[in-house]
């Protein structure tokens, strides 16, 4: 869940939307909103997809753990 938590901080700090991160990404909007919405946690190949459009690595994120 820290994950999920972080992506929408992230995005609420940012301003960003569903549509926006699927744009950036790639995904589609389905699955940015079961993370977003149903806190489904995503593979770490998704989140450090998710995660560099927000300005963030995955690497630095799990260190701190």
């Amino acid at each position: 869940m820290i994950i999920v938590d972080l992506i929408k901080e992230l995005m609420r700090q940012q301003n960003k939307t569903v549509e926006d991160i699927a744009k950036a990404t790639g995904f589609s909007c389905w699955v940015i909103e079961n993370i977003v919405v149903k806190d489904i946690v995503p593979i770490p190949e998704d989140a450090q997809v998710i995660l560099r459009v927000l300005g963030i690595n995955l690497d630095e994120v799990l260190m701190l753990y």
